[in-house]
């Protein structure tokens, strides 16, 4: 009997598990087979049909169901058409359920698959969905009969809230954003993002794209802090919705590489051209759907990025360095650099990542520099620290100047050295319109914002174009911000985005002026209203410095 089976154990090693796996499928019955008829009418993909359907199912007539009903006649035979765990996952990104009842799997998928298979247009209004059931079915995401452009709501302190739309055809690449770690508590471990790369219109040569940094958007997930100043306690153990926020890339420049003297590391993450544009489409479905609840160290930027990025990209899964989820960002973007995902040359030598884009250093060092330069031309005094120099009132600040022959020959003769002296002014300029914004946070946190801005509204009734300013730039931004954002289920509609306004220059420094004044003026007599109106002062009289220098 040995030998007599030794020939079959030989066949089983050479074979390896082909041998252990011939078992043929279980034959399909004819009510089965009429209802995955059903199915193919519908246009299934045979990825998604029993393997010997077409053996099987020969001859036999759809029936007369609807393909949902067939949908639910099928599923709980056919792992092909039930839910798997990704499919829970991009369940749990789009409609987070409110309660256990609320989550019913099954019927989600029976109801998404049999739109997906129904309507030309799903694609359009679902694309996570759809790239989902893309994905499982190895098929291709048809975008065709879909708007050119997808909406973003983009946030800048200088221009507000704004609808965006992008054509995903024109994102040259995708990068992960990493800000280094920062002093506030939510910044303790860095922020990671997504930074799309938008070519200017018409051109799609890479040294264009990378050079049209005012158009680039940023998308991260954040919490939104629908108070004027945040409650760490709701911020480590929950309480304020989490969003995937838009930004400009300018606007997370300047707040993180001046404001709070961080770095930034631009990392391109290795996709095809289709892929980035079913991802841009899907980013944007995400950014109008989700709704979590934020936790600085649990569900934070680096977990909700994950879950994303796991759910939009196919090899995102497969690659070991990312199998074990990170917590804190900063390991997160430490994984990502060294996958196969990321093209993590461009950051091996910073300097020359710096001049291609890839990194922004704190922008400190520049104003440093720039200060040591005019302090070698000095014969008087100089300031010694960077630090100093804000304290100093405007008018010392140009009399130092003024007063100084040896400076003030040399800026005569030397444009570079004028560019060092106005930067430096720029610099305080910006850390002055930053204290002032605080102030007026605090004070509208303990005001009655909607009786302060029909006050403001009365003083401005003879100026109606800062009256409109004032409505467009400060009271909407304003509002969005205190109240719920609205969730669109899947892609808005044009009825959706009437909610928002549409873009607007607000960053225009005479009505900002005269707005800052009407609200100074209205402010009660106290040491926040004292410091405020001399703050603002103090902003009339660096723009005065200047345009002395210019």
């Amino acid at each position: 009997m040995t030998v007599r089976l030794l020939p079959l154990l030989l066949l089983i090693l050479l074979s390896g598990c082909s041998a252990l796996q011939s078992r043929q499928p279980a034959a399909i019955s004819r009510s089965a087979c009429a209802d995955f008829r059903v199915l193919q009418q519908a246009g299934a993909p045979d990825t998604l049909l029993p393997q010997n359907f077409h053996h099987d199912c020969t001859g036999v007539a759809a029936s007369g169901h609807t393909l949902a009903a067939s949908l639910q006649a099928l599923q709980p035979d056919y792992p092909a058409l039930q839910p798997d765990p990704r499919f829970r996952d991009v369940s749990a990104l789009l409609h987070p359920p409110a309660s256990a009842a609320d989550d019913n799997q099954s019927s989600r998928y029976r109801r998404e698959l049999t739109a997906y298979l129904q309507h030309d247009r799903y694609a359009c209004r679902f694309p996570v969905y759809a790239g989902y059931f893309a994905r499982r079915y190895r098929q291709e995401t048809d975008f065709s009969a879909c708007d050119a452009s997808v909406p973003f709501y983009l946030l800048s302190m200088r221009e507000g809230g704004q609808v965006r739309r992008i054509n995903p055809q024109d994102i040259s690449e995708i990068h992960l954003l990493f800000s280094s770690q920062g002093e506030a508590l939510q910044s303790s471990f860095g922020h990671t993002a997504l930074r799309l790369i938008v070519c200017p219109p018409g051109q799609r040569q890479k040294a264009a794209c990378d050079r049209n940094l005012r158009e680039h958007i940023v998308l991260g997930f954040m919490g939104r802090i629908d108070e004027l100043q945040m409650n760490p306690f709701k911020g480590i153990f929950g309480g304020y919705d989490a969003h995937l926020l838009g930004f400009t890339f300018m606007e997370i420049y300047r707040t993180n590489t001046l404001y709070e003297n961080r770095n930034l590391y631009s990392l391109p993450l290795r996709l095809s051209a289709a892929e980035r544009q079913q991802i841009v489409r899907e980013l944007a479905e995400v950014h109008w759907s989700y709704r979590g609840d934020y936790q600085f160290f649990t569900n934070n930027c680096a977990t909700l990025l994950q879950d994303t990025l796991q759910q939009l990209i196919s090899a995102y899964g497969s690659d070991q360095q990312l199998a074990g989820g990170y917590i804190r960002p900063d390991r997160f973007f430490a994984a990502v650099r060294h996958s196969a995902l990321a093209d993590s040359d461009v950051l091996e030598n910073l300097p020359q990542a710096e001049r291609d884009g890839y990194y922004f250093p704190s922008t400190l060092p520049y104003y440093r520099q720039a200060l040591q330069q005019l302090n070698r031309q000095r014969s008087l005094a100089p300031v010694k620290q960077l630090d100093d120099y804000p304290q100093r009132s405007a008018e010392q600040r140009l009399l130092a100047v003024l007063r100084d022959p040896q400076l003030l020959a040399a800026l005569q003769q030397d444009k570079h050295l004028r560019d060092a002296q106005r930067l430096l002014e720029e610099y305080v300029l910006l850390l002055q319109e930053r204290q002032l914004g605080l102030m007026f946070a605090r004070y509208l946190a303990g005001a009655d914002t909607a009786r302060l801005f029909q006050q403001a509204a009365a003083r401005l009734q003879q100026q109606p174009a800062a009256l409109a300013f004032m409505q467009t730039c400060y009271q909407q931004p304003l509002q969005q911000l205190l109240s719920r954002l609205p969730r669109s289920d899947g892609m808005p509609e044009p009825a959706f985005l009437q909610q928002y306004r549409s873009a607007t220059d607000c960053s225009n420094e005479q009505q900002r002026s005269t707005i800052r004044q009407v609200f100074a003026g209205l402010m009660p007599d106290s040491q926040l209203a004292t410091d405020s109106r001399r703050l603002a002062a103090e902003i009339r009289a660096t723009l005065h410095n200047l345009d002395t220098l210019q």
